[in-house]
């Protein structure tokens, strides 16, 4: 499944991703922002992990979210990887989507802040007949 990114408020990468499957970080309980979603550029191929970065008091929010993304660069097995300079480890999950849609979720409740074109950026909650930021699943979030 791919993960399309919306002009003008998604992460400007050059290219959709390709859902591949999802990590957590750590062994510790599984939430939200431990999943690290496995993607694959469609024109590329190089894979990252998306992350939710959470960004507490962030203008005067209790906690707004920012999807970060990590290259991918040392499998030590097909279900394990270490990440960030080998700070962290993370762990297969599932192949199941319905983790993405708890990420992507979790992010636009979060009331994150988007691009709006330009070099300019504001909270979703204020941009006037919002679209949509990624589409999955035929689901835009």
């Amino acid at each position: 499944m791919i993960i399309n990114f919306l002009k003008p408020h998604a992460l400007n990468l050059g290219e959709d991703f390709e859902y591949i499957s999802t990590f957590v970080k750590g062994r510790t309980k599984v939430t939200t922002d431990k999943y690290r979603i496995l993607v694959r550029g469609v024109n590329t191929g190089k894979e990252y992990l998306l992350a939710l970065e959470g960004r507490p008091s962030f203008f005067g929010r209790p906690l707004s979210y920012h999807i970060n993304t990590i290259e991918v660069t040392n499998y030590v097995t097909p279900t394990y990887i270490k990440g960030e300079n080998k700070k962290y480890n993370y762990y297969f999950h599932t192949n199941d989507t319905a983790p993405v849609h708890e990420f992507f979720d979790t992010w636009v409740k979060s009331d994150p802040m988007v691009q709006i074109g330009g070099l300019k950026h504001n909270f979703l909650s204020a941009i006037p007949n919002y679209k949509g930021t990624y589409k999955f699943d035929n689901i835009t979030y």
